[in-house]
């Protein structure tokens, strides 16, 4: 979180524990740039299966610039 930001969202956090409904609208959480990226539900098994076919192809890309 930044410097800036951090002290309000912990106050917020801290409210919304306490049962504030207003304060439980405005609790949020860091989630990054990534976040955009994500466009539907997959399952761990296929995420760890394009994961090894996109590390599979990208060793195939060095191996054959290497050969170059």
């Amino acid at each position: 979180m930044g410097a800036v930001s951090e002290p309000a969202i912990q106050l917020i956090n801290k409210a919304a524990q306490n049962g504030n409904p207003q304060a439980r609208e405005l609790v949020t959480y860091f989630v990054g740039q990534g976040v955009g990226l994500v466009t539907g539900i997959k399952s761990a098994t296929t995420v760890v299966q394009e994961f090894k076919e996109e590390f599979a192809e990208a060793v195939g890309d060095v191996l054959a610039f290497a050969e170059a």
